[in-house]
């Protein structure tokens, strides 16, 4: 075992040689920074991390970067030991091969730190989201940059101090560094916490006291940040909110009466169809502008829709709401032209969901949208699926767990018509559905032993929302069996 003295005079030469590459060091971060944030900027928008107003383009993050100074490198190969990895090459410290030296350094985890700095917490969420995406891994190793995938999949960590970083070990072409992910207002509480203890070795009587302190102040900064994300959701949803509260008031206005007059004077509340009405209206802008509803062919049948006729004349509301919808697109209806209506109905409505779901950039890629949605449909309408058409929020959030479901079995490399079942198969049991009906037009076994591969990928994922998707296809694959 080297002598303390022994062991100073090595970690004096590595930081010596050190200063030596330092420069090539900053050059590699400086290039490393533009690429990482020209690929970060790619998927921006898509993560909810960018967005445009009527003046110019909002970013809700910023990267930056550093190379460890002389004496932080110093600190570290104290503080962590990392001065034992020199041993082999300094073991003449007379006459070691330099560049051995540079190659050992270039394989220190953190003498280079990327740091994502969010405005919000939620943003940091994103932004994990974003370096976690199959898109940006394969954009990224391709421009050289790899995320160790260990350190990926046990993300956040806490610290000390109860707070959660996302940290991750990465390496660009031969260098290796160190990401971090976190919020503005975390990021400035660690530095103040940092220039109080890190690297403060003394025992004070004060230091515990001032602690706790720090931790409170933690604590109020968490609740800060939860009241920041309030005030930017209320100026997102002002202007969209302002136009959907005056779409409702001219809605309610042209319909409540002809409404009112087919309920013999009984009084009807919107507000249950209001939201795929004004889903429907930003795609066709006229679509509820003639207040003369008819309901008398919704005593007529057709094979096509048969199962959705059936729960139609069941829901008051969905009987509302088609002959509003209906009675602007074609009049008068009959047993020739009911069929065609239904589909224009209902491809109306597949197309009020694939708008809501890239506006709200759940799905940026709109064929990826439209392929969920009309499998969605095709499935709940051929097999007694209930509310599925006039519950948007149901909707929104069967297709986000739809999405995480193809993201997690994309390493499985199933055929598309696998994939269609799995979509088929949990929107039939999400939607209560009638499941025994559509395994009868499959081979269940094989389904079953995917659904099974797919729960096992889900599970490695750390996403909040896992647990709800994998309980349920653990009661999807219990009611196949």
């Amino acid at each position: 075992m080297r002598a303390i003295a022994d062991k100073l005079i090595r970690i004096e030469k590595i930081v010596i040689k050190f200063e030596d590459f330092r420069e090539e060091f900053i050059a590699c971060e400086a290039r490393l920074k533009k690429v990482l944030s020209d690929i970060i900027q790619d998927y921006a928008e898509e993560f909810n991390l960018s967005k445009h107003n009527s003046v110019r383009k909002l970013k809700f993050y910023s990267v930056v970067s550093r190379v460890k100074e002389s004496n932080s490198l110093s600190e570290k190969l104290i503080r962590n030991n990392d001065y034992n990895e020199f041993d082999l090459i300094l073991e003449d410290i007379e006459n070691f091969n330099q560049l051995e030296l540079k190659s050992k350094l270039k394989e220190v985890d953190d003498i280079i730190g990327i740091k994502i700095l969010t405005d919000l917490n939620i943003d940091t969420i994103n932004m994990y989201k974003l370096i976690s995406s199959s898109n940006f891994i394969t954009n990224a190793k391709s421009k050289g940059i790899e995320l160790n995938e260990d350190d990926l999949k046990k993300q956040p960590v806490r610290m000390q101090n109860g707070l959660n970083i996302y940290k991750i070990r990465c390496q660009f072409e031969d260098w290796k560094f160190e990401l971090q992910i976190k919020s503005k207002l975390e990021s400035a509480w660690g530095d103040m916490e940092h220039s109080i203890f890190y690297k403060d070795y003394k025992v004070t009587p004060v230091r515990d006291l001032a602690q706790q302190s720090m931790n409170h102040i933690g604590k109020l900064l968490i609740e800060i940040d939860g009241f920041l994300q309030e005030i930017r959701n209320a100026n997102d949803n002002f202007s969209i909110n302002s136009r959907v509260i005056l779409f409702i008031n001219q809605f309610e206005e042209n319909f409540s009466k002809t409404i009112r007059e087919k309920l013999n004077g009984i009084s009807y509340n919107f507000k249950k169809i209001a939201s795929i009405c004004y889903n429907i209206s930003q795609v066709n802008g006229n679509i509820l502008d003639n207040p003369d509803i008819n309901t008398e062919y919704q005593s007529l049948e057709i094979e096509k829709f048969s199962s959705y006729i059936k729960y139609r004349n069941e829901n008051f509301d969905l009987q509302i709401f088609e002959s509003i919808i209906l009675s602007n697109l074609d009049t008068p209806i009959d047993q020739n032209n009911l069929q065609n209506n239904l589909d224009n109905y209902f491809n109306l409505i597949k197309q009020s969901y694939i708008k809501m779901i890239i506006e709200n950039r759940l799905i940026q890629d709109e064929e990826l949208a439209s392929f969920i949605v009309e499998t969605i449909f095709k499935a709940c309408l051929s097999y007694d699926c209930k509310e599925y058409i006039l519950n948007t929020k149901n909707l929104y959030n069967h297709i986000d767990n739809l999405k995480i479901l193809i993201d997690a079995i994309e390493v499985l490399e199933l055929e598309q018509y696998l994939i269609e079942q799995i979509i088929s198969v949990y929107s039939i049991f999400t939607f209560n559905g009638n499941i025994s009906e559509y395994c009868q037009t499959i081979d269940k076994d094989q389904l079953t032993q995917k659904l099974e591969q797919t729960k096992s990928e889900i599970e490695k994922l750390s996403i909040d929302s896992k647990s709800s998707i994998t309980s349920n296809l653990s009661k999807l694959i219990s009611s196949l069996n």
